[in-house]
């Protein structure tokens, strides 16, 4: 029975009791009932008490079972050892976890658990815990999301969870996590940015094999994302001005990773791509900096390297610095290690009389500070006598002071030579400054006409860029120009027609006339003969009667009314005159009489003819009626007002003028109306007619004229736009004619690829309209444009088309039986291992036992002989009551049981998928080329009845030909003996073979077993990772319960990467000094 002194610890884990300590009785044997106790006794309820577990106060040993409580309580029965009960480390750390997840923006709550985070991973359980249960990616994305304070309590929680090996194991074993701390060495805080260059060179250093290929993943990744060199971003930090400590840990970083380079080929590159991005010019910049570190790494460097950053004499003067700070230190510490000496005599004097009387052994301080007795240890603690020790110390001081003295008169040996050198060096140095000043001045000289050179090419450079524009916009022009003549002449032509259509109407119109006058005269006549009848009338009635019946007016002459045949036609005659209207309705009724009578109305309101249409003639006079006589013309109303001549060409404002006549008519609003004068030169501005520039300049129409002068015609195009472009596009990327049409006589692949024959297929063929236009007797040959020449040329050939398509068949034949040559392969064998393999038999068999006990007692599904392999797929997504272990996890756990050697299966289907091909699409591709070979067949054998026989075509092509189609029937024997196969398989397994066809094509298949098989796998690499932890839980198990019932902690938990209250720190201070670095071979100087 042991009495504890129990005191509760809150959630946070701070020593805030929630009530005063409590004392408990409890027995020793069984763990389950003291932790119940102590639960009951401050009130915890039973669901939360497996969160709980008590911690001895002294030792801050946890005990979680009765050999640990064993352990830590057994002999101190007679004491009230004090016990702490709190919670769980892995409970208050999955609590942490889950806080820093869930808080997708900075509180103050998460504030002060990062920031009290540091100090509770200075437990080793809690930071075990915590590291196990990925707490380090948890404060990763702290760092990355939070700001000021935040971050940097962040960063220093990640430093102290990266002390424990645990940890840096974890970081380096994740690379997401290697590149979320790098990412960190952009941030803009500085204490960021160095701390995460600080953690990545120890760990690289902490673990050699491993720390190089993680870090060197990690910067290539990011600098693809950041389009950037590898490494360009801790390179740019090595530079004067930048945080002294921030260039330290940046240089420490690339000597570590140059020094744990696995081989010298990425060695040498490494340093290749640093001399790129600047890094030797900005060491020599900063080789003056006094900071014990930086040179430190600087030597390194230059060791490793091989680039000599600093002259001979600097780098003697480093080592005399070092060596006598060093000497200062040493000195300084003499007097301390004197008293030392001293306080060690007496402790020794002191410990040999208490062990004489015994006090010692009773005394818990003395037995601390003597350690445990083990039997090498001298019973008269003669290990503790340092005097000899010390006196050796001394000589061995005193040797080293002769050393140092000895090397000391060597270097200032050396330095006196260094000296004289210098001496020399500085009057050569002198004599070189003088001629580097004047080769100085000379480079000057060229330096600024070189800038003078520059910027006179940039402004040839703007001024070029203007003059292109410029011909952009004058070629535009030029195409408008010529779209708009094209136009015009279009509508030219068109008028033309127009006008002898108009003197066709007009010849009608004359005939019409001339019949009409025709007419005219018979009636003239017929009055006349009509006049002559009544005089005989008149006569023979007065003779009678005395009185005349009738007297009709004289007739006019006849010169007047009848003009000879062959006389010119008169002009038409006017139509009778319009009853006289108003000024107002004249102008009212100019549309309706436009567009009603055929004629125009002028501003005085008389009728105009319009253009090539004559009037049509009198009527003809009534029965016994002379024509009335012909009207007299109107007149025509002139402007009265002066001419306006601008200063410019103004545009047009298109109106119906109106001009008065001057004669009687009413007074209109014209007439009041006046004209002010106004600023003419501004209106001209305004509104005058922009001038369009000549497309054709003087400097063209001189070029027009030199070219005339010379002879010198420009090529003529016949082709359309669009289709000369296209072929002048195509010969840039050709070669010449000549070679292309050597190329296509030798059939020379290497010259005209499948691609230009595709193209020449497409665009290089001319048509039969081209070719008679290209071959008109007009056409000369050397004046043609380059695509004109082409096509002419081309068309010279003989059965070009036919030619090129069946060579572009030939080269595209190879490709394309490949592909159907391996995808037979891939199915016949895809289908021979899917009906052999017996240990895919055996899992089905597991599955079969399995499926048969699940639909126990079911009468439709139940009592199984076999199942459709469509079922595969639903056994990863059948879990147990849980919703944790899968059906296919468990086939796979009893096979790896009953069958150990059907894992097997795994590497036997790994050619089994689904995109293999189908068998149906197989066999479109291959009566598609069957098809395909018929008609280039047919094309070569009208090109064969053409060509020459001597030719290249003729005896080579077919053969290719014959041996495709041959290829061609073999693979369509080939296919009915694959497709039998894949029928038999689904015979196999319990299809009809019809279902081939539709229901289960070869992906089918092929897809149930493929994802069968890898979710297979997937659940066998799980059972190995859970077998594994299984067996590295026992190990720690058995290892913890040794150390328990010894009353020690157990091994390896909250081991530290190095010694001292500050691991990190002291890791990292050793690797920037220097210490305990294997130098690689020096590099050859870059």
């Amino acid at each position: 029975m042991v009495k504890l002194s129990l005191t509760l610890f809150n959630e946070e884990g701070k020593n805030v009791p929630r009530a005063e300590p409590k004392t408990l009785d409890v027995e020793l044997d069984d763990y389950s009932k003291v932790i119940d106790q102590a639960c009951d006794l401050f009130g915890i309820p039973p669901p939360e008490r497996a969160q709980w577990v008590l911690q001895v106060d002294a030792t801050k040993t946890y005990m979680t079972d009765n050999v640990s409580l064993q352990g830590a309580l057994r002999g101190q029965e007679a004491r009230s050892p004090v016990v702490n009960l709190r919670k769980r480390p892995s409970v208050r750390a999955g609590q942490i976890i889950q806080h820093l997840t869930e808080s997708s923006e900075p509180t103050k709550d998460s504030k002060d658990i990062v920031f009290q985070l540091r100090s509770k991973l200075t437990e080793p359980e809690f930071a075990e815990a915590f590291i196990e249960m990925d707490g380090i990616g948890a404060i990763l994305r702290v760092v990355s999301n939070a700001r000021g304070n935040t971050q940097t309590y962040a960063v220093a929680a990640l430093r102290a969870s990266m002390e424990y090996v645990s940890g840096m194991e974890v970081v380096m074993n994740t690379p997401t996590l290697i590149k979320e701390l790098y990412t960190l060495v952009d941030s803009q805080v500085v204490g960021v940015c160095r701390g995460a260059l600080e953690l990545l060179f120890v760990m690289v250093g902490f673990k050699k094999d491993t720390g190089f290929a993680s870090l060197h993943r990690a910067a290539k990744a990011y600098a693809q994302t950041q389009g950037s060199a590898p490494y360009a971003n801790v390179v740019k930090l090595v530079e004067s001005g930048k945080d002294l400590e921030t260039m330290v840990n940046a240089f420490t970083l690339l000597n570590v990773m140059l020094i744990t380079c696995p081989n010298d080929h990425k060695a040498t590159k490494l340093l290749k791509v640093w001399a790129d991005l600047g890094l030797n010019d900005r060491l020599r910049a900063v080789t003056d900096v006094q900071h014990t570190e930086f040179q430190a790494q600087l030597e390194i460097y230059e060791e490793t390297s091989g680039v000599n950053l600093r002259t001979k004499a600097s780098r003697m003067e480093a080592m005399v610095r070092s060596l006598r700070s060093k000497l200062q230190t040493y000195e300084e510490q003499q007097s301390l290690v004197l008293l030392l000496k001293e306080e060690l005599k007496r402790t020794q004097q002191f410990i040999r009389e208490a062990w004489d009387s015994g006090v010692i052994i009773s005394i818990a301080p003395m037995k601390r500070f003597l350690g445990p007795l083990q039997p090498e240890y001298p019973v008269d603690l003669s290990f503790l006598k340092v005097a000899q020790i010390e006196r050796e110390k001394s000589k061995g001081l005193a040797e080293d002071k002769e050393k140092l003295k000895l090397l000391t008169d060597t270097l200032q040996q050396q330095l006196q030579e260094e000296k004289d050198t210098n001496e020399q060096l500085k009057v050569q140095l002198q004599a070189a400054r003088i001629n580097a000043q004047e080769k100085a001045t000379i480079l000057e000289r060229e330096t600024i006409l070189k800038h003078q050179f520059i910027e006179k090419a940039k402004t040839l450079e703007a001024q070029l860029i203007e003059i292109i524009k410029e011909l952009e916009v004058e070629s535009n022009s030029r195409f408008q120009a010529e779209s708009d003549l094209s136009l015009a002449h279009t509508r030219i032509i068109q008028l033309e027609q127009d006008q002898a259509k108009l003197l066709a109407d007009s010849d009608l119109l004359r005939n019409e006339y001339e019949r009409l006058r025709r007419e005219y005269q018979l009636l003239e006549t017929r009055n006349m003969e009509l006049a002559r009848s009544a005089e005989v009338l008149n006569s023979t009635a007065s003779n009678g009667n005395g009185s005349a019946v009738f007297s009709p007016p004289p007739p006019p002459p006849v010169s007047s009314l009848s003009a000879p045949v062959d006389a010119p036609l008169p002009p038409p005659m006017p139509p009778p005159p319009l009853p006289p209207k108003s000024r107002m309705d004249i102008v009212n009724s100019v549309k309706v009489n436009e567009m009603d009578s055929g004629v125009s109305l002028n501003a005085a309101g008389e009728d105009e003819p319009m253009f090539g249409v004559a009037p049509p003639p009198p009527p003809p006079p009534g029965p016994g009626k002379m024509p009335p006589p012909p009207p007299s013309l109107g007149k025509v109303v002139k402007p009265t007002k002066p001419p306006v001549i601008p200063g410019t060409k103004m545009k047009p404002l298109y109106w119906k003028r109106i001009i008065m006549p001057q004669t009687t008519r009413p007074t209109v609003i014209w007439d009041e109306v006046l004209e002010p004068k106004f600023d003419t030169q501004e209106f001209e501005v305004l509104f005058g007619q922009k001038q369009r520039e000549n497309p054709f300049s003087v400097s063209d129409a001189a070029n027009a004229e030199a070219d005339n002068k010379t002879g010198k015609d420009r090529p003529v195009t016949l082709l359309d736009h669009k289709r000369s472009n296209a072929i002048a596009i195509m010969l840039a990327k050709l070669p010449i004619t000549p070679v292309i049409i050597t190329a296509l006589d030798t059939l020379d692949s290497s010259i005209l690829t499948k691609e230009i024959i595709s193209a020449l297929i497409t665009i290089g063929i001319p048509t039969n309209e081209e070719i008679a236009l290209l071959t008109a007797p007009e056409v000369v040959p050397e004046k043609l444009d380059k695509p004109e020449r082409f096509l002419l040329e081309m068309s010279k050939q003989q059965f070009l088309r036919e030619r090129l398509k069946c060579w572009l068949f030939t080269l595209e034949l190879s490709e394309n039986t490949k592909n159907i040559t391996r995808t037979l392969e891939q199915i016949d064998q895809a289908c021979q291992v899917v009906r052999n393999s017996d240990n895919f038999k055996k899992i089905l068999g597991i599955t079969l036992a399995l499926g048969n006990y699940m639909n126990g007692g079911s009468a439709q599904r139940g009592q199984a002989d076999g199942f459709s392999l469509e079922v595969l797929d639903t056994l990863v997504t059948t879990k147990d009551q849980e919703n944790k272990t899968s059906v296919l996890e468990y086939i796979a756990k009893v096979a790896r049981q009953r069958y150990p050697r059907c894992t097997a299966v795994i590497e036997e289907f790994q050619n089994v998928s689904p995109s293999i091909g189908s068998l149906q699409d197989l066999q479109i591709d291959i009566l598609a080329l069957s098809s395909s070979i018929k008609t280039h067949m047919a094309l070569m054998d009208t090109a064969l009845q053409g060509l020459p026989q001597v030719s290249y075509f003729v005896s080579k092509l077919p053969a290719l030909m014959n041996a495709a189609q041959a290829a061609s029937e073999k693979y369509l024997a080939s296919l009915d003996v694959v497709m039998d196969r894949y029928k038999g398989l689904l015979e196999f397994y319990g299809y009809p073979r019809s279902a081939a066809d539709k229901d289960i094509p070869t992906p089918t298949l092929f897809g149930w077993i493929s994802n069968f098989i890898l979710n297979f796998q997937r659940a066998c690499e799980k059972l190995d990772k859970a077998e594994e932890e299984a067996k590295k839980l026992a190990s720690k198990q058995e290892a913890a319960n040794a150390a328990a019932k010894a009353g020690k902690p157990a091994p390896n938990v909250g081991q530290k990467i190095a010694q001292g209250l500050d691991p990190v720190a002291a890791l990292a201070n050793a690797i920037k000094s220097g210490q305990n670095i294997q130098l690689r071979k020096k590099q050859p100087a870059g």
